[in-house]
């Protein structure tokens, strides 16, 4: 049977998805126009094919795989803002030019999911408020889902302690929450190290991290936190490589990442990712969504 070929299609790139829609704060996405009702199996979503030895059977039309991925991107609760995040748009700065720093990330994570394997090294995203983090980092989920058909989930770290919070002395609707946090192939939390920096808080990072470390699961990451601190920088009131550190800073500007999550995760962390800082204006002053 000879099949009818798709035409290109500039709305959705032709992958027959599009992602402006929303349900309150989180990204929709949905077949575009032109993928409407399939046009190769007249939306019955298989084909009758004969095999050699002349049995007929069922075969999925490509249309079901369109789908199963649109059914990923609404599991994966994307952002609103960033729904039509893309790598390609990643362009920080304004008039002054592209900072380094974020044509490096750019760079690194369009590597990153053009070698996309499970289980790979992820990304961890560093720098100061509105560079770009989170857009890029969406952006990267939603080549995995859109192109690949990964699963994915996003998570803001104060929304994942604020629902832990509502199952206290509910152990099973904890475990529901975490579970699918566990579970997912690739899960970037956003915003680590936000918070009061409590010893709970530590615990619920600490539970997370560790058990998608030895699960081999890809974890991507953004934080407003440096990774290090610049050479010859104080941390915490302590000169560099002193033994003794305060949990918790007052000034924040003074903290590095390590100081609000603890050595043990800031470890784990450095073995599961890639890290790389971005720095430049803030996008959010010069643009919308930003």
């Amino acid at each position: 049977m000879t099949r009818p070929a798709l035409s290109d299609c500039n709305r959705c790139e032709n992958t027959r998805i599009v992602t402006a829609g929303a349900r309150g704060d989180i990204a929709r996405a949905a077949r575009c126009r032109c993928y409407t009702e399939c046009p190769l199996c007249d939306g019955e979503q298989y084909f009758f094919e004969v095999d050699e030895a002349g049995y007929r059977f069922t075969r999925p039309c490509q249309c079901t795989e369109v789908d199963r991925k649109i059914g990923h991107f609404n599991d994966a609760r994307l952002p609103a803002r960033y729904a039509q995040a893309r790598l390609k748009d990643f362009v920080p700065g304004v008039s002054g030019g592209l900072d380094p720093t974020a044509y490096s990330a750019g760079q690194a994570a369009f590597k990153f999911v053009t070698g996309f394997r499970p289980g790979r090294q992820g990304l961890l995203l560093h720098g100061p408020v509105g560079t770009g983090k989170t857009h890029l980092v969406v952006a990267v989920l939603r080549y995995l889902v859109v192109r690949l058909g990964v699963r994915v989930r996003f998570v803001e770290f104060l929304h994942l302690l604020a629902d832990l919070r509502a199952t206290f002395g509910d152990h099973g609707r904890a475990e529901d929450v975490m579970h699918p946090l566990v579970q997912v192939p690739v899960l970037a939390i956003d915003e680590l190290g936000k918070g009061r920096g409590s010893d709970w808080e530590r615990d619920v990072l600490d539970e997370l991290i560790s058990k998608r470390y030895n699960a081999g699961r890809t974890t991507l990451f953004t934080t407003n936190y440096p990774v290090d601190a610049p050479p010859g920088a104080r941390r915490g009131g302590f000169a560099p490589g002193t033994v003794a550190r305060p949990k918790r800073h007052p000034d924040a500007a003074h903290e590095v990442l390590e100081d609000r999550v603890g050595t043990r995760i800031h470890s784990r962390l450095m073995q599961m990712c890639e890290a790389h800082r971005i720095d430049g204006p803030d996008l959010r002053r010069h643009r919308p969504g930003g």
